[in-house]
């Protein structure tokens, strides 16, 4: 028996992966807990049609088929990532606090931090296609 959501679960399509994260989100919610999931990982399944081999070539990050929770401060989104730690664009699931409100500086990271490290993604909410990662990595090579 397969529980969707369920730690180390493997999504069968990129496109099933907003919903449940939102579901996810409004679990935790509903139980005012929003470190429920924090240390949970998922990843796009071997078998799904959307995978696809990464390496274009040795110098070119790999693809990001792991999805993780991202909290900055008072907001909480997720966001796809590879093993290497090369990030896509944050999906955000709170929406964008006021800007007084949100001056704390407590032990959560800060946005803009986070933002800082999405770089070969950079403007990619979720993993590109294989062709989409072909054209990346020769722009990338060619840098």
């Amino acid at each position: 028996m397969t529980v969707i959501g369920g730690w180390g679960y493997q999504f069968q399509r990129i496109s099933e992966v907003p919903s449940i994260m939102n579901a996810v989100y409004l679990c935790m919610r509903r139980n005012r807990d929003r470190e429920l999931f924090s240390d949970w990982r998922w990843y796009l399944s071997r078998e799904s049609p959307d995978w696809y081999d990464g390496y274009h070539d040795l110098n070119c990050p790999d693809h990001p088929f792991t999805v993780d929770f991202v909290q900055a401060r008072s907001r909480l989104g997720w966001q796809w990532r590879n093993e290497d730690g090369d990030f896509c664009e944050i999906n955000w699931l709170d929406p964008e606090p006021d800007r007084i409100c949100d001056a704390d500086t407590s032990s959560t990271r800060s946005l803009q931090s986070i933002q800082e490290e999405i770089g070969f993604y950079k403007g990619h909410y979720h993993p590109p296609t294989a062709e989409e990662y072909n054209r990346l990595c020769d722009e990338y090579s060619e840098d």
